[in-house]
Order: C-alpha cells, then structure tokens, then sequence
C-alpha cells in the first residue's frame, strides 16, 4: 500500500479512538517510517511525518521553546534524528558536527570537520575565495551505526561512528577544485542481480561546485570546466572504507571541460528512491559554458537552419530530471527542461553586454536550474487502466524548479502528469530548497528573489515578497497561496500528519533588525495544510534556511547560515 495512504488509514484508526495512542509509533511500523532520517525525511524526499499524531491544528499552538544552543554562524541543514537514542545529528556553519540529545538538550559528541577537510588537503588560495572548510548538508545513517556527510570543500563524503564521533573514512565525490557536496546523501537497501547477498546498503549522493562563483570572485579565473556527477557508494563497516558501485557524470567526457560544455551540477535535497522499481531519482543544474560557435540557444551559428529545440544535445543534462537504474546507474529516462541556460555569477556583476565580464556567456540564460531533487510518490499519479476495466495509480515524482514552475512526473517514464507555475522565477528562486508532500497537498515557498509581482490565488491579491502554498497532489491546481509579508523566506517546508488536521511548518521571513547592522531575525510558521492559515508564528534570533525535523512532539531545526554574524542556535521546540 502507499505510504501516504497507509497515513491516510491509520489517521482514521486514531479519530476513531479504537487504539491505545503511543504517539512515537503506536501500530509498530518499520522505524524508517517513525523516524525523521536525512533531509528529506526518508528515503521518498517527501518532508512528510506522515505517521506523526502528537502535532495537529488542534494543539500546535501549544509548541514551545523547549531548549536552544548557541553555534557560531548557525545550522542550515535539516537535522537527523536516532529515535531510540533521542539524539539529533547535524553540522554547523563554524565547522562542527554535533550529536545532540534533543530531550535534555545535552551535547553528546563533537566532531571538527573542518579538521578532517584541512587534513585532506589544505585549501588552495582559489577555493578560500569560494569556499569554506564545513559541511551543510543533512546527515544520513546507516544500519550498522555509521553516520554519512558531505563537505564544502573538496567535495567529501566523510563516514563517522554514529554513537562515539570518531572518525572512519572518507572519499571524494569530484576531484575537481571548485567541487562541492550540497546534495544530503540518500541510504537505501538495493537488489544487486547475480550478487550473493541480493540486498546492498548503497549511499547516492552527488556533486555540485562553487565554479559559477569562482568565475566572478577569483583574480584572472579561466571558466569553466566542472561537469556534475553522481556516485553510488557501498561502506564496509569492518575495513571502514568506501567501494564505487558507480559514477555517472551529467555531461560525457568528450563533451565536456574547459572550452567545452560545463556545469549540470547536483545542488539540492536528497536523491529520491523508488523501492518498486529500483530508481533513483535526482535533478541538475544549469550549464556554465558552452562551446564557441553556438548561439544562446546551442545552435551552431553556421546552421542556423537547426530548430532550436533540437540544439541542446540530449547527452548534456543541464535542467533536467533523470531516473537512474540503482545498480548500475543507466538511465532509465531523462527530462530537459528548457533550453540552453548558461550562467555563472559573473552575469550579475553588472547589466550591460557591452561592460559584461568574459566569465559571463555573452548571451546569458535565466538560472533556472533545480536547486532541489525530486520527491517520489506512490500512488499519486493518474488512474491508469492496466488491463481491460482493471485500473491502478500511477506513481509519480514531484519537483520545482527556480523559474516558478512546478511540475508532477511518471516515475517510470518521465511523462508530464501536469505542471503548474506557482510564482515567478529569480536568480535565487522560484523554487528550491525542496517541497513537502503531505496526502493532499504538495507544499512549497516561492522565495521570489527578484521582487517581481506576484499574484496570490485564489485571492488576486498582489505581493512582491516571498510567499507559500499548496497545490493538489493530484491534478497541480492551485489550492492556497499566501504572502509572508515583508521579507523573503528560504528553505523548505516540513508537513505533519495525515489526517485533515494535518500541519505544515515553514520558514518564515528573514527580517532585518537594523539596516546598518548586519544581524536578522527569523520566524517560524505553523499553518493550516489544507487553507494556509497562519496557526503559530515564533519569532527567531536568526533566519531560519534549512527546514524543521518532527519527531513526536519535537520540532527541531536551526537558524543562521554562512556568513551570519548574529547570534545563531539550534532549537528545541516541544508540544503538550
């Protein structure tokens, strides 16, 4: 049965009062369904406590501040949570790793990473100007107690004893200078054919790369030439070392380097995984640059003859949506999305071609790449007829992409299911971060970078400003839309709760305390999953970029991001 509608069923077993209510798992689930495990929640990238009963509408507004730790310049990434153990995992912007029990709010370990990524190999000058030795994505745990991270410098996977932080090993992703680690790292059991042991534990994880920044803020940098990749990793726990199952670069080696096609990075998310069908599911960036004799849209200017749908080369997965064979990394199938999208950083440096930098293509696309993976959902798609009078739903993926669009996929064969503009695109979004999928709706943020305006539905009233809502998981209309107010709000939504008093958690605005100081103040939101009304509103020390972790009655996130100079925590948060 579907995930989500096993939710669906177990939230009317609880309003029907039959069963005694352990609030952590009262019908004995697999504890992959309890516990919040990697960015996105578990391994559908869904941001969904679907089993949750101890937050609703009912009671959220009992959430208090239970305990928060000071970290120098906070903790964007979603925390992970050992149920069991009542711990919290997660890194910080002043380069540590924290294992914290979220119950009597007690650190129990600290790891330096940026010790271990200096150990590697000390920082070049080039990726001091871009880079900082930290990790900021989600952690991933496995079943024999080994916790997996990825770096921002070198681009490490790096695996640590979960119960005492000592350090194991670590492999690199992408040996490239300006290569980094912002995707969370997804952990899944997968059928290997003609393996004696038919069931592997495989990490997938991918790379991304501070070049687009390198092209602007590094002195005389020649761009570019990183090209995207993904990798499928086993750890043996009794060498402690990594073996490669895979590696799939997103633009083939002949194609792709200096002078030639670059980028179709891996930024956001975690990779989504589909158990029935062995998938696993990922979505890139745009290109940094591209060959010379190409126009804007990659079309040879000695052929302008070329329809230009046809001259992006199928091969060069910039903005696009793959489904990847788990045990060998094949493609299953591919989506474009777009035409030819160039960028670096160097393209907002000023607005004129004349004055334009020579890091910057001369005809620059939007940047609407996805800043997120895919979210895999059972039994959401169209009913489709298997057989004569027979019928089954069709799973489906669901992803935005920094353009405002959002858009519902077969996840066998990548057809559109539907696809739906939510809010206007923006160098920083549109949308990204990620989306959370509850048994109705699917959640987002359209941060609108750009401060365009932005009509809300289904009121027509007008913002310039960030804004949330919800579509129907279904068909992708518009269900709700509303303003954040004053301010643009980052990071992704985390839904509650399966029944129709289901809660969905989001950053709120960032909001700037004095605008000769560089310190802001942040908020989180509860809001109604089904109307959008606003619930519970907690005003923060910091900005709040990285999404909430649910587990029970904790809510556990943090606040501050690169850079930030104010005070910034980790938080506690604890319902009645």
């Amino acid at each position: 049965m579907a995930i989500l509608k096993l939710a669906l069923l177990i939230a009317g077993l609880f309003s029907s009062s039959l069963f005694a209510q352990d609030e952590e798992n009262p019908f004995n689930l697999p504890e992959n369904l309890i516990s919040w495990s990697g960015w996105g929640k578990d391994s559908s990238n869904c941001r969904f406590a679907a089993f949750n009963t101890a937050l609703n509408t009912s009671n959220i507004h009992k959430l208090k501040q239970h305990c928060r730790v000071a970290y120098a310049e906070g903790v964007s990434a979603t925390p992970v949570v050992h149920r069991f153990d009542g711990v919290s995992y997660f890194p910080t912007w002043g380069g540590l790793l924290i294992a914290l029990n979220h119950t009597n709010c007690k650190q129990v370990w600290a790891v330096n990473v940026t010790e271990i990524i200096e150990t590697f190999q000390p920082l070049s000058k080039s990726q001091a100007l871009t880079t900082v030795p930290v990790s900021r994505t989600s952690v991933q745990l496995s079943s024999d107690d080994v916790l997996f991270f990825g770096t921002q410098t070198h681009a490490l996977i790096v695996a640590i004893d979960r119960v005492s932080g000592k350090f194991l090993a670590h492999t690199q992703i992408n040996s490239h200078e300006h290569a980094i680690v912002t995707m969370s790292p997804t952990l899944v059991n997968v059928s290997m054919p003609d393996d004696g042991r038919n069931v592997r534990e495989v990490l997938y994880v991918g790379a991304s790369s501070a070049e687009e920044l390198a092209a602007v803020s590094v002195p005389g940098y020649k761009c570019c030439s990183f090209v995207g990749n993904m990798k499928a990793l086993e750890f043996n726990r009794t060498k402690n070392s990594f073996n490669l199952l895979w590696d799939l670069s997103m633009i083939p080696e002949e194609l792709g380097g200096e002078g030639k096609w670059s980028g179709a990075a891996l930024w956001g998310s975690s990779p989504a995984w589909n158990t029935g069908s062995q998938l696993i599911y990922i979505a890139t960036g745009n290109t940094y640059s591209f060959p010379s004799g190409l126009d804007e849209n990659g079309c040879s200017e000695n052929d302008p003859s070329l329809p230009v749908q046809n001259c992006l080369p199928t091969n060069v997965w910039q903005n696009s949506v793959l489904a990847l064979e788990a045990n060998s990394g094949t493609p299953r199938w591919v989506r474009q999305l777009g035409p030819l999208d160039a960028w670096t950083v160097a393209c907002i440096v000023n607005g004129t071609d004349k004055l334009r930098p020579v890091n910057c293509p001369q005809t620059p696309g939007p940047d609407a790449d996805f800043g997120m993976s895919p979210a895999f959902v059972e039994g959401y798609g169209r009913d489709l007829e298997i057989d004569q009078g027979d019928f089954d739903t069709e799973d489906a993926i669901i992803v935005g992409q920094k353009n405002g669009n959002l858009y519902s996929m077969n996840s066998e064969t990548g057809e559109m299911i539907w696809s739906t503009v939510v809010g206007p695109g923006g160098t920083l979004g549109g949308l990204s971060w990620g989306v959370a999928v509850d048994s109705f709706y699917v959640h987002f943020t359209v941060i609108n970078s750009d401060g365009r305006n932005m009509t809300l539905l289904p009121s027509n009233a007008i913002t310039t400003s960030s804004a949330y809502g919800a579509v129907s998981i279904n068909n992708g209309s518009i269900v709700w839309e509303t303003s954040t107010g004053e301010g643009l709000a980052f990071g992704p939504p985390s839904a509650i709760g399966a029944s129709t008093n289901s809660v969905v958690l989001q950053p709120g605005p960032i909001i700037q305390v004095n605008w000769t100081m560089p310190v802001q103040k942040g908020k989180l939101l509860a809001l109604d999953s089904a109307s959008g009304r606003c619930l519970k509103e907690f005003e923060l020390d910091a900005p709040l970029h990285g999404g909430s972790a649910i587990q029970g009655k904790y809510v556990i996130f943090g606040t501050g991001y690169k850079g930030y100079e104010g005070e910034a925590y980790l938080y506690v948060m604890k319902g009645e």
